[in-house]
């Protein structure tokens, strides 16, 4: 089956598209996963303090 899908030209350029939709999708992601992560850990922090 995925032979078939990269063998067509015509769906081999929507799953670029597609591929490349995820990639741009992560990078967005990743400064807001971050700074969750950032303020889990310093709520954390602060719990232990108290």
């Amino acid at each position: 089956m995925y032979g078939r899908l990269f063998d067509s030209d015509d769906l081999l350029i929507p799953i670029v598209i597609l591929g490349i939709g995820m990639v741009l999708k992560l990078l967005v992601h990743l400064p807001f996963l971050r700074a969750e992560k950032r303020m889990a850990a310093e709520q954390h922090r602060i719990e232990k303090t108290e």
